[in-house]
């Protein structure tokens, strides 16, 4: 018997499941949204998130997050902090953007927005404008957003 010969290695102009992304990602637009869903809960789409969120910052990109999970599996638990406030804090004019904002590593701000996303169908046109007002007075210049998005959404998308 002869020993196994070496298998021929793949094709390199062959793609992988996330050469989509690493291309979206490896320009440099001026501001890019990517959002990440998933079939059943608890597959591990918010850890992706984070680690996508911090290696962009490492390349000196600023990340926004917008985290439409409640409860247990959000982002900021992720990063083992929590915040009081929401996105629905803004919209009903309680508070800045840059007051809800949380950073848990530098370059990296979250949003959470769990309490807004609910009331996503119903917004005024007023709360609208609220929320491409305040996105357009953020401090920080944003070059990518990356939205954690609810399993389950009860208005049905």
């Amino acid at each position: 018997m002869r020993a196994s010969q070496p298998v021929e290695s793949v094709d390199k102009s062959a793609s992988d499941q996330a050469d989509g992304l690493r291309r979206l990602l490896a320009e440099n637009p001026p501001l890019r949204v990517v959002s990440f869903l998933a079939g059943c809960p608890s597959v591990g789409k918010t850890s992706l998130v984070s680690n996508i969120a911090v290696c962009l910052a490492r390349q000196g990109r600023e990340v926004l997050i917008v985290d439409e999970n409640r409860g247990k599996g959000n982002m900021l638990a992720q990063f083992g902090i929590t915040s009081p406030h929401d996105l629905l804090h803004v919209l009903n004019r309680d508070m800045s953007l840059n007051e809800v904002l949380v950073q848990p590593t530098p370059h990296v701000n979250v949003l959470p927005a769990a309490r807004a996303v609910a009331e996503l169908g119903r917004l005024s046109l007023e709360q609208q404008q609220v929320f491409v007002d305040s996105v357009r007075g953020l401090t920080n210049p944003v070059d990518v957003v990356l939205v954690d998005t609810a399993y389950a959404h009860e208005l049905g998308f």
